[in-house]
């Protein structure tokens, strides 16, 4: 009986075995991670356009406060999801975008308009039920009415 329990032979397979789903866990892991932040990064550009074109050409738009915010959100949809269609780990674009003015009884120039766009996201890593999420990116701007440029 002392003989067997000197034996070596087997213990690299069952620290193998032991080892397999810890390290497949984490690959997966940073795998997953990686893609969520590939794509905030490519709702973060659009979001950055979308706020540089309305801030710029905003005052263009309609003069309703509606059909200010409908349009705005149209620009937005189109926007983030021509920088999704960059990103190889976004198979549908399905994001949607809602665009808010805080004061719309404020003469247009002094407009603050928030847009908000999501991205419903499913989570693969094995061992651990994720489920959906979603992913957001949010940007808050001004209307510029002025012609000058800063230097």
């Amino acid at each position: 009986m002392v003989a067997w329990t000197r034996d070596e032979r087997g213990v690299t397979v069952i620290t193998f075995a032991l080892v397999l789903p810890i390290f497949l866990l984490a690959i997966f892991g940073m795998f997953e991670v990686w893609k969520i932040m590939s794509v905030r990064e490519s709702m973060y550009l659009g979001m950055h356009e979308v706020a540089a074109y309305l801030t710029k050409e905003g005052r263009y738009l309609p003069d309703s406060p509606e059909d200010w915010e409908a349009a705005a959100e149209i620009i937005t949809i189109e926007t983030v999801t021509q920088e999704l269609a960059n990103n190889p780990f976004v198979s549908d674009n399905v994001a949607q975008a809602e665009v808010h003015i805080d004061r719309p009884d404020l003469p247009k120039c002094q407009w603050l308009f928030t847009a908000r766009v999501e991205l419903p996201w499913t989570a693969v890593i094995p061992y651990i039920p994720l489920g959906d999420m979603t992913l957001a990116e949010q940007t808050t701007s001004y209307i510029q009415c002025t012609n000058y440029e800063i230097p």
